[in-house]
Formats: structure tokens, C-alpha cells, sequence
């Protein structure tokens, strides 16, 4: 996959406006060495405050149990994008399962991320819907669905996924 030097460059331009938000390092793919093995979409106002913050809500803790028990990975493998973010490196982690929390309508641009989403699939990258995280934390019913989403993830980041 190639990525042109202008994309690159707007990238790393992002990363550096957004260091702050940030203290303790950018949660998506800030180390090299990370195999992030699946991407997790976050409406911007969960993850504006930065991971460690998001940890600690409800939301965090419910995702973090997600990752570790339900995924049974790391939580440094899996990454946490607001829209922007995934607007920026979507198109450079093909492979990268993302689960989207919360349909687009939840998003500050829905139609972007309806438009980025569409992109990804058609260029093969998989993307699950599924539902926000304070409607899993909230309704049993949701809760049960979002089990049946979560193991759609499982089975992608449980394959060998080809090399980009």
C-alpha cells in the first residue's frame, strides 16, 4: 500500500495539533512497534479529554473489559479514534477490523463518517456497526447484540489477515 508524502505529511501535522490532548501519547498508533489488531470508532466528545481520561468513565471501563476479556488482547493492540482521526489514517490500517460505536448520526459529521465507512469497505477493510457504548452499559437487549457483534470482531482479528 503507498501512502503519498502529502498524506503523510497532513498526518503527522494532525498528530502534533492534537499531541496535547493527548499527555501520555496519542492512543492510536503512536508506537511503531504496536500491532494494533483492531480500531475502535468513539464519538469525539468520549475520547476529547485523551485515553486515560476515557478510561475512567463508564464508557472506558466498558471498552477496556471489551478488549482485555472479551477480545482477549491487549489493550495497547487496539486503537481509540474519534472521526478525525479515522478520517486521517482509515485508509493506512486496511487490514485493521474497525468497530464503529454508535451509528454516524452520533458522530459531529455523520455524512463524513457514513462516506469514510463506505470507503473502507468497498476497499475491503472490515467495519462493524454496533451500538454506543452508553446504550450497551444501559439496555440488556443492546448488550445481547453487541455480544453477537463483538464475535464478527473476534473471528476477523482471530485470522490471519493478508499483508498490505
Amino acid at each position: 500500500m503507498s501512502v503519498d508524502s502529502e498524506s503523510l505529511i497532513d498526518f503527522v501535522n494532525f498528530l502534533n495539533a492534537r499531541k496535547g490532548d493527548y499527555p501520555s501519547g496519542l492512543a492510536l498508533y503512536a508506537e511503531a512497534e504496536k500491532e494494533i489488531r483492531v480500531d475502535f470508532l468513539i464519538k469525539e466528545s468520549l475520547i476529547s479529554k485523551g485515553l486515560n481520561e476515557f478510561l475512567k468513565t463508564k464508557e472506558g471501563e466498558l471498552l477496556q473489559a471489551v478488549v482485555e476479556k472479551g477480545l482477549k488482547i491487549k489493550l495497547s493492540e487496539a486503537g481509540f479514534l474519534s472521526a478525525a482521526e479515522l478520517s486521517l489514517s482509515g485508509e493506512m490500517f486496511l487490514f485493521t477490523p474497525l468497530v464503529i460505536m454508535g451509528g454516524p448520526e452520533q458522530f459531529n459529521q455523520p455524512e463524513q463518517v457514513r462516506e469514510l465507512c463506505a470507503r473502507l469497505k468497498k476497499k475491503g477493510r472490515p467495519v462493524i456497526l454496533t451500538a454506543a457504548p452508553e446504550d450497551i452499559l444501559n439496555n440488556n437487549e443492546t448488550k445481547k447484540e453487541f455480544w453477537r457483534d463483538l464475535k464478527k470482531v473476534l473471528s476477523l482479528i482471530d485470522k490471519e489477515l493478508p499483508l498490505p
